[in-house]
């Protein structure tokens, strides 16, 4: 008789993700879980990559393959350091 394999759950799958991205910020090494995000190094609306909405319903294997493409784990407080230097190179001109 084959044993039934228990799904995981959807934090089940971003604690396994963020353990497996090495469990820290890439760049101030914070590693409480709950200030963890994944940050996509090419944007999302450039790159059409889907955000963790999109792929958080599928295979670990799958997220993990994505994820391991274009994006890296930062903490908040990096994470949104990266978005305001990125946004700082955005040219804006007047209308």
């Amino acid at each position: 008789m084959a044993e039934k394999v228990k799904a995981m759950t959807r934090t089940e799958k971003l604690i396994k993700l963020k353990d497996d991205f090495g469990g820290a910020c890439s760049m101030c090494g914070e590693s409480r879980y709950q200030c963890l995000e994944f940050h996509h190094t090419n944007p999302r609306e450039v790159s059409g990559r889907p955000s963790w909405r999109v792929v958080r319903d599928w295979k670990y294997e799958d997220i993990m393959t994505e994820y391991k493409a274009e994006t890296v784990l930062l903490c908040r407080n990096c994470h949104g350091d990266v978005h305001f230097q990125m946004n700082q190179r955005v040219k804006y001109h007047d209308d």
